[in-house]
């Protein structure tokens, strides 16, 4: 079964289906579940290959939740790492090598943020210590794009006006 990421929001599936020119009688009514249900429908019905990366939701990333937690677990560890300035005293791995072995264990699960976020930290240290960087789909960048392309239709000003009456 193919199954998208709930991550994402109504406003994304709706440049989607603009933008795939998926036929659809009026999709801003629909609630972001039946959107994400017509969706994943269409998709598995029509065989259709949508080109954003986030939707191709492999089915080796769903995870139960006791290896969610797992994940997690491992996550704050090196997040642990990080915040204690790289210091292996204060952390539970003894050298640098662990923590790219856990990090290669968690980098295919970034559809969650705080894996994200600690292997962007990683990617930071690795890259300033002239190792190689782990590398990992950023499904996130993907969404910036779709933001990016959608057309904004409210724009608020600041500052000061004046308004004179005759």
């Amino acid at each position: 079964m193919f199954i998208i990421n709930d991550i994402f929001t109504k406003k994304d599936f709706l440049d989607i289906i603009k933008q795939e020119n998926i036929p659809i009688n009026s999709p801003t009514l629909c609630s972001k579940k039946d959107l994400k249900e017509f969706l994943e429908h269409f998709i598995v019905d029509r065989k259709k290959e949508i080109k954003y990366k986030f939707l191709t939701c492999q089915e080796d990333n769903i995870l139960t939740s006791k290896e969610k937690e797992n994940k997690m677990l491992i996550s704050k560890k090196i997040n642990a790492w990080l915040i204690n300035g790289y210091d292996f005293e204060r952390s539970f791995y003894n050298n640098i090598n662990e923590i790219i072995d856990d990090a290669e264990t968690i980098k295919n699960y970034t559809q969650y943020p705080s894996i994200q976020k600690v292997i962007l930290g990683l990617n930071i240290y690795l890259k300033n210590n002239n190792e190689k960087i782990i590398i990992y789909e950023n499904l996130f960048d993907i969404k910036k794009e779709i933001k990016k392309l959608s057309v904004n239709k409210f724009a608020s000003k600041t500052g000061r006006f004046e308004i004179i009456f005759d």
